[in-house]
């Protein structure tokens, strides 16, 4: 089972990240990581990681991204 680590990222001392799922203009979902406003959009990411193989057609980028995180999928450190 393949399991994207961003534990060391998200919980760096002194930052305030978050992980922010969008479609790209690939269709695919991406990650951006960095300082989230108060709607949950990271303006300037300090990371974008582009899920080639996961690609977001009709469903929403937020709860893909949810889904991933509650699964295991993505380890946020939390």
């Amino acid at each position: 089972v393949d399991v994207l680590n961003l534990a060391d990222l998200i919980s760096d001392p002194g930052t305030d990240y978050s992980i922010q799922g969008i479609e790209n203009s690939s269709g695919h979902l991406q990650l951006n990581i960095g300082v989230a406003d108060s709607s949950g959009v990271v303006g300037a990411p300090v990371q974008e990681i582009e899920l080639y193989n996961v690609t977001v057609g009709t469903a929403d980028p937020a709860e893909m991204l949810n889904n991933l995180l509650a699964n295991g999928g993505i380890n946020d450190g939390v």
